[in-house]
């Protein structure tokens, strides 16, 4: 990310994507007695087939999000569109649905790695880009 404001972008993202999971996270900690337990108490009160789905569909609408919006005309999920930035490929053109399900995918690569190094890549590589944006061969600009 070649600008400040993709952190922004990243935060906004990450509040809209996980507060429902933090909700009922919190609402499982309140109904459990120790709180350490919410995961058991979410498990116990959806049935495992049932979280285990809620699961897969949250993963799926989440990487449809950004497949769908990286690789839009607007070229950049909403939380980079409302800071001005736009992910685009080494061209600097519009990514193929391809190259975005990479990026997508190569995130989940990037939350592998310990310390968020993946992440702070873009402090120490020549075009600012973080693991998943190298590995998809894209980056984010300025809009």
């Amino acid at each position: 990310s070649n600008d400040p404001r993709a952190g922004a972008s990243a935060f906004i993202t990450c509040c809209c994507a996980f507060s429902p999971i933090v909700f009922l996270g919190g609402a499982a900690g309140f109904t459990a007695e120790n709180p350490a337990q919410a995961g058991e108490v979410i498990g116990a009160t959806l049935g495992p087939f049932a979280y285990l789905c809620t699961l897969l569909l949250s993963t799926i609408v989440g990487c449809l999000y950004y497949i769908v919006l990286d690789s839009s005309r607007k070229q950049g999920t909403w939380g980079k569109q409302i800071v001005g930035l736009k992910v685009v490929d080494l061209q600097g053109g519009r990514l193929t649905i391809g190259r975005a399900t990479g990026r997508c995918f190569g995130r989940y690569v990037t939350l592998l790695i310990p310390f968020f190094i993946g992440f702070l890549m873009p402090l120490f590589t020549e075009k600012k880009q973080t693991l998943h944006e190298l590995m998809a061969g894209c980056l984010t600009v300025n809009a």
